[in-house]
């Protein structure tokens, strides 16, 4: 592998073996032995599901790589097989330098051990020496922002503590390759800048990183390159802002599609509303959504989600529905736009009009209205929605629907003002003498 090359992956593959029944994987472990002693043909018991199939890229050192692409294309397979956790079916991963992967943070904390030592264990795991240990874990701390809950058992910590307590560990370690499957999600809006923060300053230390995430913005600040995984498949390769604008319009292409993905299926359905004229987008449905609720739709007021074009100014109602599992307190719905390669362009949620939902019941549904004049010009924005609850504690994620809504500003003349807000500058020139 060239000198200059960090990872290579080179038509690699990753097979599943898929039964209908137990007897079936009994049949699949004895039949094929005793039909090739018989001299029959080895009858096949299961169903093959290929989670990835024929992917190949190169990754240069110093280089940040973004990997994009729907719940079940198979991105956290790729990178579990980067990172050593999986084994290929067929393809070589070729790798340089010490790895260090983010990808189930949390897991290896002991719920015994209080901050410091769980610190101090994952230290030594990850390789670190005393001296280096010594040095770095005031920062280490610093970094987790815990309080007086670092000296406390883990046990105690609520589950966005946890993620926190194992992020700065793991991104405090000065690894060759550092790989983060989604790992930005952790901790409240503050924590996850300072994680970006962190991650640029691994990147300008000359360190790879290989990056997954389903926020375009996110992809588009930290990332160089990336590809599109569908179905198993890189089927685009490039820039980061092209490979987003890409992934745009694969999401909002297959909107009424029904899309496979071996074991789990996640289905998109079109929902008309009760108001004539009026399309709502139903929210993906997988096997990761989150237990305390989801979002079940979004939408604009009045009108179809697939094509929604305003004239600069124009008073709109962006929509949410978000339907609770459980019992859940202080509760709070934002929503963002962002232009299409991810700049934030506006961003709002209850807390800033001084709203909390106190007590949210099993089985409730609430509708959130965001009603706004879109003062943006000409040009293409991306929606995003989310639900936040235990504010007063540890705040904590219910749902989050990423690129959930597309919409265009259409132009008001040939030539226009330029730039995302639409200001209205007046302008006026006089002599003077």
């Amino acid at each position: 592998m060239s000198s200059d090359i960090a990872i290579r992956v080179t038509n690699l593959g990753k097979r599943y073996e898929i039964y209908d029944t137990p007897r079936d994987r009994l049949k699949q472990f004895f039949a094929p032995r005793l039909q090739n002693l018989v001299g029959q043909t080895p009858k096949q018991y299961f169903r093959e599901f290929w989670a990835l199939k024929d992917v190949s890229f190169e990754i240069k050192k110093g280089e940040t790589f973004g990997i994009v692409g729907r719940n079940g294309a198979g991105k956290s397979t790729l990178l579990q097989m980067i990172s050593g956790v999986l084994a290929p079916t067929n393809g070589e991963i070729h790798t340089s330098g010490r790895i260090m992967a983010l990808l189930e943070l949390g897991a290896g904390l002991n719920p015994e051990f209080n901050g410091i030592e769980n610190i101090q264990m994952s230290a030594v795991v990850l390789g670190m020496s005393d001296s280096e240990l010594n040095r770095k874990i005031d920062k280490i701390i610093e970094f987790a922002a815990l309080g007086e809950f670092i000296h406390q058992p883990v046990k105690l910590y609520s589950s966005g503590m946890v993620m926190r307590l194992a992020f700065s560990v793991a991104i405090n370690f000065d690894p060759d390759i550092l790989i983060i499957d989604e790992a930005l999600a952790v901790g409240d809006e503050l924590f996850q800048l300072k994680c970006i923060r962190r991650i640029q300053e691994i990147k300008e230390s000359g360190a790879t990183i290989l990056f997954v995430s389903h926020s375009t913005h996110a992809i588009n600040q930290v990332c160089d390159r990336a590809v599109l995984i569908n179905g198993g498949r890189a089927i685009f390769l490039g820039k980061a802002k092209a490979v987003s604008e890409r992934y745009n319009k694969l999401l909002f292409s297959l909107d009424t599609k029904r899309v496979a993905h071996g074991p789990k299926t996640a289905e998109i359905e079109d929902e008309l509303a009760s108001a004539a004229g009026e399309l709502f987008r139903k929210k993906v449905i997988t096997d990761d959504a989150r237990p305390q609720g989801r979002i079940i739709d979004v939408g604009v007021a009045g009108y179809d989600y697939r094509n929604l074009c305003f004239e600069r100014g124009e008073i709109v109602q962006f929509k949410v529905r978000v339907c609770f599992n459980a019992d859940t307190r202080d509760v709070i719905m934002g929503m963002m736009i962002t232009t299409g390669i991810g700049v934030d362009c506006y961003h709002t949620n209850f807390l800033c009009r001084d709203l909390t939902i106190e007590h949210c019941v099993s089985d409730q549904t609430y509708l959130a209205t965001f009603e706004m004049p879109l003062n943006l010009n000409a040009g293409s924005y991306i929606v995003v929605f989310d639900c936040q609850y235990d504010l007063r504690a540890e705040p904590k994620c219910v749902d989050i629907f990423y690129e959930a809504l597309k919409f265009t500003i259409a132009p008001n003349r040939l030539i226009d003002d330029g730039g995302i807000a639409a200001l209205n500058a007046k302008i006026e020139c006089r002599l003077i003498q």
